[in-house]
C-alpha cells in the first residue's frame, strides 16, 4: 500500500508491475509450485478510521487467492478467482501497450470463462489490488449509471450551454464529459444537492419539478453508486459549497449506500482514494426514529432478511456509526425494531406525497 501513487503513476510502471507477477509465476512454476496472490482485502474491516479527519482509509490488510486444488471442492470459488485474475492480467497488458480501453462489460464479453458479469467485476477490482492502482489505471472503467436533473447549466465540449432543468423527468446521464468540467464550466443557483437512491423516485420528483419548488440539483446512483456518480457529487459539493443530502430506503442497504458517498467503497479503496470521493453527506430521510410520525399503514413494514440482518451487522460495527451519536440511535432503533421500509411506501398517502415530505425535511432541516 506504501508503494501506491495515486493516479501519477506511469503507464510503463504499471506494465512493469504485470511484468513482474507474470515472472515471478514462471519462476514459482519452476519450482513445481502456483504463485499465491495476495490483494488487497476489500472489506469495511480492513478500513482504518480518523476520528478527527472523519476519514476511512485501507489499512493495507491482504487476502491470499491460491489455485484451486481439483479434489477439494471448497476451493473452488478461488480457482476460479485465480485463473479469472489472468486473464485480467493478460487482457490489461494489452490494453495498455495498445493504449486502448474498454468498460467492465465489455471485458466479460470478451472471454467465455466468465460466467457472470460479477465474476468478471471481482477479477478485475482484486488485480487493482493485486497491483496496488486504481481500476482506470488498467484501462478497464465503468460503464454510465448515474443521472442527475435541476439547477445546473454547464458548457459542453463545443462551447454551447446546456440547461439541465429542461431535460425532462429521467433528467441527463453522467457521462465522462461531466467529470472533465472545470468550476468555470459550470453555473448553478441550487442550494442543495439531493442524492437519491431509487431511479424511480428519482423520476417522481422530476416529474413534480421538485427543483424548482427546492433550488437543487437531483442525482440518482440507481442503488449503489458507481465510480463515476461519486466523483460527479464530489465534483458538484467543491463547485458550489452546498449541503448533499441522501434520500435512501429505511434499510440496512439505503444506509450502506449513503456511507459509500460519505466514506468511499471498501470494495474500491484504491479508486476512493485517488479520486477523492468522498462528501460529506446528511442522512434526511427515511430515517428509522422519523417513520413513526408518516403514519404509514402497516403493510408497507417488512421484516428484515437474513441480508439485512448480517449488513445491520456490519453497520453496528462501522466506526462512524459507534462514535455520532445520531446515526448510532437510528441504527439502535434497527436493532430493537427489524422493519424495514422502502421509500415507494410514500405513494400510500398520495403520489404527490414523497415530494411533500422530501420539502418539509429540507426546509426544517430536518437531517443529520
Amino acid at each position: 500500500m506504501a508503494a501506491y501513487n495515486g493516479l501519477g503513476l506511469s503507464r510503463a510502471e504499471i506494465l512493469r508491475r504485470i511484468q513482474d507477477v507474470f515472472q515471478a509465476f514462471l519462476e514459482d512454476l519452476m519450482n513445481d509450485s502456483f504463485m499465491t496472490f495476495h490483494t488487497l482485502k476489500r472489506a469495511t474491516s480492513a478500513m482504518t478510521f480518523d476520528c478527527d479527519a472523519l476519514t476511512l482509509t485501507h489499512g493495507g490488510e491482504k487476502r491470499a487467492i491460491k489455485m484451486a486444488c481439483p479434489e477439494a471442492h471448497e476451493q473452488l470459488p478461488h480457482g476460479i478467482m485465480y485463473t479469472g485474475m489472468w486473464l485480467v492480467l493478460q487482457i490489461a497488458h494489452q490494453l495498455l501497450l495498445e493504449d486502448k480501453t474498454v468498460t467492465q462489460r465489455e471485458l466479460y464479453y470478451l472471454h467465455p470463462f466468465f460466467t457472470t458479469q460479477q465474476e468478471a467485476d471481482e477479477c478485475i477490482l482484486d488485480v487493482s489490488g493485486l497491483l496496488c492502482v486504481p481500476r482506470e489505471c488498467l484501462n478497464i472503467v465503468g460503464g454510465v449509471k448515474g443521472y442527475f436533473s435541476g439547477r445546473l447549466c454547464y458548457r459542453s465540449a463545443d462551447k454551447q450551454w446546456i440547461d439541465c432543468s429542461l431535460d425532462g423527468a429521467s433528467g441527463r446521464p453522467i457521462s465522462r464529459e461531466l467529470l472533465r468540467l472545470e468550476s468555470e464550466d459550470m453555473i448553478s443557483d441550487a442550494q442543495y444537492i439531493i442524492v437519491v437512491e431509487k431511479e424511480g423516485i428519482f423520476n417522481r420528483l422530476g416529474e413534480d419539478l421538485f427543483f424548482n419548488r427546492v433550488p437543487c440539483i437531483l442525482v440518482t446512483g440507481k442503488g449503489f453508486p458507481d465510480l463515476a456518480t461519486r466523483i460527479f457529487v464530489k465534483k458538484l459539493r467543491d463547485t458550489l459549497r452546498v449541503p448533499v443530502l441522501g434520500l435512501c430506503d429505511c434499510n440496512p442497504f439505503g444506509l450502506s449506500i449513503l456511507l459509500s458517498f460519505k466514506f468511499g467503497s471498501a470494495r474500491m479503496p484504491l479508486d476512493s482514494v485517488a479520486y477523492g470521493t468522498s462528501v460529506d453527506m446528511h442522512w434526511i430521510g427515511l430515517r428509522p426514529l422519523d417513520t413513526a410520525s408518516l403514519e404509514l399503514p402497516d403493510i408497507v413494514h417488512t421484516k428484515f432478511s437474513k441480508h439485512d440482518t448480517r449488513r445491520l451487522q456490519s453497520l453496528v460495527a462501522h466506526p462512524f456509526v459507534q462514535m455520532d451519536a445520531a446515526y448510532r440511535a437510528e441504527v439502535q432503533h434497527w436493532m430493537k425494531h427489524p422493519l424495514k421500509i422502502e421509500l415507494e411506501a410514500l405513494h400510500t398517502k398520495g403520489f404527490g406525497f414523497i415530494t411533500e415530505y422530501l420539502e418539509a425535511q429540507v426546509m426544517a432541516r430536518n437531517y443529520i
